[in-house]
């Protein structure tokens, strides 16, 4: 019965093609739902003002699964593999927005977007972890 010192984290036990695959997944989810509530705000008479928040719950959505998905294909270390996929997913997005809308971002909804998909993307990595045989 000594004294134990624990092993410090490693860089490689973080699973980098889980979090590619996750931000893969994230990004199809997220262009899916877009397209359906693109048809949903044509074909219905949902006001616009309520985009932005549908767009929010979106965003939550396609990263906490892309997260999970990713903890559960890691099968360790949820949190991070989540927020993982969280923070690569927001990248991509705000370079691709960048590129089309340069003077569309203000640093509210950027920060917003941000706090929205590393939220998402713990959230989901925790489930997956927990999903994960």
């Amino acid at each position: 019965m000594g004294f134990r010192i624990p092993d410090p984290v490693r860089p490689s036990s973080i699973n980098y093609n889980s979090i590619i695959k996750g931000t893969v997944i994230s990004l199809a989810i997220s262009i899916a739902g877009s397209a359906l509530l693109g048809m949903a705000f044509y074909f219905t008479a949902l006001s616009e003002s309520t985009l932005p928040w549908f767009a929010y719950a979106m965003l939550f959505a396609g990263v906490l699964c892309g997260g999970g998905i990713a903890a559960k294909n890691a099968g360790n270390k949820g949190l991070f593999h989540g927020m993982g996929v969280g923070v690569t997913y927001f990248v991509l997005i705000m370079l691709i927005a960048l590129i089309f809308l340069p003077s569309q971002a203000t640093f509210f909804t950027v920060l917003l977007k941000f706090i929205i998909a590393l939220a998402g993307g713990a959230v989901g990595g925790i489930l997956g972890v927990g999903l994960s045989d």
